[in-house]
């Protein structure tokens, strides 16, 4: 019993660690790191014609989009969107899930979304 006791005071420790839940209009990044094959670098117009096509969409406040030196085949998407409903507004348009379909077989490694809040710094 006192076993129990002593893990659920370390789980509400834990807990009490962990960052408070994300305002609903607060603007989230999702920084996306996309490795071509080497061979199928035939995919990068299709990369760069959607941030093009990114950069006029209403929720998107940024979009940036660097290609790493040591190895041109790997790229970094950075996009800012409004909020959450923003976020999965943008990931379900029918120009977003275009791109995804192209650039599928030419990826040499999975799609690796990682969505980020800004941490305010007093």
């Amino acid at each position: 019993m006192r076993l129990r006791a002593h893990l659920l005071l370390a789980a509400l420790a834990f807990a009490a660690t962990i960052a408070p839940a994300q305002a609903p209009n607060q603007p989230i990044t999702a920084v996306t790191h996309i490795d071509f094959m080497p061979n199928h670098t035939d995919a990068v117009p299709a990369l760069t014609a959607y941030v093009a096509h990114a950069s006029h969409d209403p929720n998107l406040l940024h979009i940036e989009l660097f290609q790493q030196i040591s190895a041109p085949n790997h790229y970094t998407l950075i996009e800012t969107l409004r909020n959450r409903a923003a976020y999965n507004a943008h990931v379900t348009a029918a120009y977003t899930l275009k791109f995804r379909t192209i650039i599928s077989p030419a990826l040499g490694s999975p799609y690796d979304e990682r969505l980020q809040t800004q941490v305010p710094i007093p």
